[in-house]
């Protein structure tokens, strides 16, 4: 069957995704294999956009998932042991030889399937774990293809100039790439039954209140953190803290918390999580005594974080680690750890627990706001600040931290 497509007279690059709609549109007509289909697509997008920018446009392409992919090993026994990573398989393409298997997190491709999320990068050489295909390459635009909440695979394009590809490639391209992903039947390649989604990012995922304990307004600063639906505050820490490992020194949050009020991801989160991910790399023989953590950028709580694990040293009383967090292949976050061996009868660098009254004998911060709120000396218009903490508070249902 011949395609139902009429050639392309745009003069420009906005014009150029308009017919590209359409073309794609009568190649899917009718036609349900996706192989076809993105081989098809490959070849509109690669020709198409060459003749119309004048670019050095040098690949374009599909890569899908790999639905067999394992953890690779040295031994058969470990790769049956270990679980399935998520990984990236070549599929129809255009251009030279290209990789045929890219791991999620990893290159351009990768981080886009792991995050799930367009990524235009405007020089590659800047990208980090940048995979060199073709050293020909400068610059690269890669749109996740999402099925039911799942990244099924990527559309790829790379240039031979720096900043080749713009938000117009970026808006086209999606279009693409949703026109795609509607017309072919994937069941064949991938079945969703036996595949069911295990990531899924919301922009709120955890509801985390900020509380206000004090007896004086000047020193009124606490965090407690909230989650609605945990049975327990220790099982709301360790779904904070927990990771999942996608390949070797490479591990992808599974949930990111905001405190109210605020626009990005808890701090605090992001270093339990990267210490976990150092701490999961080192022999159990070990405990971290030194960390030292650097904020970059904020984080985005609607898309994963990566955390890349070094390993500085390893030694026999000490380990060190480095672990840089990544969103959209920028760092955000970057901490160094060192872990030792304990050892009986090592000097103390810490002053002694003071005597303190136990905490169940303190009052809870509900009874000093509303106190506060009693109070005379207060002005009316803290006092209206305090009243809605003290909503905040009583709104909380079950805490990780009480505060008194």
């Amino acid at each position: 069957m011949t395609p139902n497509i009429t050639a392309s007279t745009a003069s420009s690059k906005a014009e150029f995704y308009e017919d590209l709609e359409s073309q794609i549109q009568g190649i899917v007509d009718g036609q349900l294999n996706w192989v076809t289909n993105l081989a098809n697509a490959s070849a509109l997008i690669y020709h198409g956009l060459r003749a119309v920018t004048a670019k050095p446009i040098n690949w374009a392409g599909f890569y899908v998932l790999d639905k067999d992919a394992a953890t690779s090993s040295s031994t058969s026994t470990a790769a049956e042991t270990q679980p399935k990573k998520d990984a990236l398989i070549l599929g129809p393409f255009q251009g030279k030889v290209a990789c045929t298997n890219i791991v999620f997190g990893r290159g351009v491709c990768g981080t886009a399937a792991a995050e799930n999320r367009t990524l235009v990068v405007k020089d590659v050489h800047d990208f980090p774990g940048h995979i060199a295909c073709d050293s020909a390459s400068s610059s690269e635009i890669v749109v996740p293809l999402e099925l039911n909440g799942r990244v099924i695979g990527v559309l790829d394009l790379d240039c031979e100039v720096t900043e080749g590809f713009d938000e117009v490639d970026q808006a086209g391209l999606e279009a693409v790439a949703k026109i795609l992903v509607k017309a072919c039947d994937w069941r064949v390649y991938y079945n969703a039954a036996a595949h069911p989604v295990r990531f899924t990012y919301r922009a709120t995922l955890i509801q985390i209140t900020l509380t206000l304990a004090t007896s004086a307004m000047e020193n009124s600063s606490a965090v407690t953190l909230v989650e609605a639906d945990s049975p327990t505050p220790s099982t709301s820490i360790e779904q904070m803290l927990d990771l999942e490992e996608i390949d070797k020194d490479l591990y992808r949050s599974k949930k990111l918390w905001v405190p109210m009020g605020a626009r990005g991801v808890f701090g605090g989160n992001v270093v339990g999580q990267a210490l976990v991910a150092a701490t999961n790399t080192v022999s159990t023989d070990f405990s971290v005594h030194s960390l030292h953590s650097y904020f970059l950028l904020p984080g985005d709580p609607t898309i994963p974080i990566l955390y890349h694990v070094e390993r500085v040293r390893d030694g026999r009383s000490y380990s060190t680690r480095t672990v840089t967090a990544t969103q959209r292949g920028q760092n955000v976050f970057v901490c160094t750890a060192s872990f030792q061996v304990p050892r009986p009868g090592a000097p103390s660098h810490q002053y002694p627990m003071p005597d303190v009254p136990h905490h169940s004998a303190l009052s809870s911060q509900e009874y000093l706001i509303q106190k506060l709120i009693e109070n005379p000396k207060i002005p009316e218009h803290l006092k209206a600040f305090l009243k809605l903490r003290l909503e905040e508070v009583k709104a909380a249902q079950s805490a990780v931290v009480s505060i008194r």
